[in-house]
């Protein structure tokens, strides 16, 4: 173990809000109002316009018992030092001695995780008193580099440990075959903390340091969540919500920007539950300076504050280099029937954008078709990711259902080079495919020349409980590869 990484456990916890740094306080804030672009006609999606395919197989993981929701989060990364990247993946409800879930790690074999899997590691945080148990372990993943050796660690949030004050843990510092380390305790910051969870170098100094968001925590004397920073130059460190509101989920997502390469990240935090300007629920998302500098983080909201109900803006979010993306799942159905939304940010803009999809942009004077709409919640998840293979990072949004794209009750989108006046592709989902078979996504190469996608669906089921798209299932679980193809 590194020193920087014991220096975590020495160092305590500063309250900023008596130290005074405006980092986590309300006054003067720097705000983007996410804006529609102008008057635009929306591009209809169609089974056709699709050039390409996936081509799915499935990850030879074990089967799960019913409930264990194998695929709820994953992370990829070379735990060896072999070369090859490996495979991460939580099954957050796997019954096992002192509490629920561990983690499957695919280690892949020679060549790639194409090639074949090598074999499966089971991970699970050690024994503890019979009194204490690591509820939800794995709910959270992220890689991060805690040491000097050429090997990837693995983040773990369990945010119901503890009687839900949250715990995190890291695996693969000393030993592939240890136990994963508590790295932070029940009440280290009580509040379902571990509930999300990134890594990146904050401070500059050139070494990862981490991030860990606790949505329910009370911080001094702000409700409505906190981040816990670990900093190898600064310690500990509690970024509180900037506008306290109770229930407003502040560090229900956490990720990346890197708005200036060779300096230090910027750390984008989530409050998809946060109040807007008279509508409960509209959401957040607050971007702050890199090396987390004392300066009011940028406020990102949802464009249109006279909804009739929640946005969630910020429910899911994920960023590659420069390009961020917000997904908004609960937006109220628009003119062209779509509940829900997803949103581009790039600095240079100065302001997100909508992906616009589905049917050509009706008459205001049309009503919204709301119900044919109303279990679409486009923006359930997104990823900002290189898979298309253009100079931009592509925009994967996911939803609940796409009305008017024939077979596809659940489906994945993809804006290329996420641009919102691009035609979005519907990629097919896998055979039998769960409610929520793209949980977690990742897209990655796998060491080949071609681009594949990582899916969990933690909600696919056993054929005894019914398959389909539309199946409830047992929630055992599954992990899909697909590789992008030409259609």
């Amino acid at each position: 173990m590194s020193l920087a990484l014991l220096l975590f456990f020495a160092l305590p916890i500063p309250d900023l809000q008596d130290s005074g740094s405006p980092v986590s306080g309300p006054v003067g804030l720097s705000e983007v109002r996410a804006q529609d672009p102008a008057p635009t006609k929306v591009l209809q999606t169609s089974a056709n316009t699709a050039q390409v395919r996936l081509d799915w197989t499935s990850l030879p993981f074990p089967q799960m018992e019913p409930g264990a929701r194998l695929g709820q989060a994953m992370a990829l990364g070379d735990f060896d030092g072999d070369g090859w990247q490996d495979l991460a993946v939580s099954a957050p409800g796997a019954v096992r001695p002192g509490g629920l879930g561990e983690i499957l790690v695919a280690m892949a074999a020679p060549g790639g995780l194409r090639k074949g899997v090598r074999e499966i590691l089971r991970v699970a945080p050690p024994a503890h008193q019979p009194e204490f148990e690591a509820l939800e372990f794995g709910a959270a993943l992220c890689i991060c580099e805690l040491d000097d050796d050429s090997a990837a660690e693995l983040l773990i949030g369990a945010p119901l440990s503890g009687n839900g004050s949250g715990t995190v843990f890291v695996w693969g510092i000393d030993s592939l075959q240890k136990p994963a380390h508590m790295l932070l305790g029940a009440d280290t910051l009580p509040g379902r903390l571990g509930h999300s969870v990134a890594a990146g170098d904050f401070d500059g100094d050139g070494r990862w340091d981490l991030a860990m968001g606790a949505p329910l925590a009370h911080h001094g004397e702000h409700p409505g969540g906190a981040v816990l920073v670990l900093s190898t130059k600064a310690g500990r460190r509690v970024l509180a919500a900037p506008r306290p509101a109770s229930g407003a989920g502040f560090g229900s997502a956490l990720a990346i920007l890197d708005l200036a390469p060779g300096a230090p990240v910027n750390l984008v935090v989530s409050a998809p539950d946060a109040d807007g300007e008279g509508v409960e629920g509209a959401g957040q998302v607050w971007i702050y300076s890199a090396g987390l500098r004392p300066i009011q983080p940028t406020l990102l909201t949802d464009p249109d504050l006279d909804l009739p109900g929640p946005s969630s803006f910020g429910r899911s979010i994920s960023a590659l280099g420069k390009t961020l993306l917000v997904g908004a799942p609960d937006r109220s159905p628009s003119r062209a029937g779509v509940l829900g939304g997803a949103f581009r940010y790039r600095q240079e803009l100065g302001r997100p954008v909508r992906l616009l999809v589905q049917g050509e942009e009706p008459r205001p004077s049309d009503p919204a078709p709301s119900d044919r709409a109303r279990h679409a919640r486009l923006g359930l998840r997104v990823l900002a990711a290189n898979m298309l293979g253009g100079a931009e990072p592509d925009a994967l949004v996911a939803t609940e259902a796409l009305f008017g794209v024939e077979g596809l009750e659940q489906a994945l989108l993809i804006w290329p080079g996420a641009d919102p006046e691009a035609k979005p592709i519907a990629l097919n989902p896998p055979p039998e495919a769960g409610l929520r078979w793209m949980q977690s996504l990742a897209v990655d190469s796998l060491n080949s020349d071609r681009a594949c996608l990582l899916a969990g669906d933690p909600s696919f089921g056993d054929p005894s409980f019914g398959v389909g798209v539309m199946a409830t299932g047992s929630n055992r679980g599954r992990v899909m590869l697909g590789v992008l193809v030409p259609r």
